[in-house]
């Protein structure tokens, strides 16, 4: 036979999300939305310095202006979730 008891805990949840780019929320009621990045320069990196790790965070917004100024577009791949689109 089990038994059960009530216990207490303490969660780290993400309270908030900023871009790095324009310094707006990227968090909504139920989710964030953009994009979260984590780099390492590698050894002997040009315009890195070299084994540093850089982290951060785009919303949508900027995310998507960032696409338009790329010679070769990213590559979007619809989803195969929702059959009759």
């Amino acid at each position: 036979m089990k038994t059960y008891k009530r216990i207490e805990r303490i969660d780290t949840v993400v309270d908030e999300v900023l871009c790095n780019m324009c310094g707006k929320s990227c968090k909504r009621e139920y989710n964030i939305l953009g994009l979260s990045g984590y780099v390492i320069g590698n050894y002997d990196s040009t315009h890195l310095e070299d084994l540093c790790d850089y982290e951060f965070d785009l919303c949508e917004e900027c995310l998507s202006k960032l696409f338009d100024e790329f010679i070769i577009p990213v590559k979007v791949i619809k989803s195969k979730t929702y059959p009759d689109e």
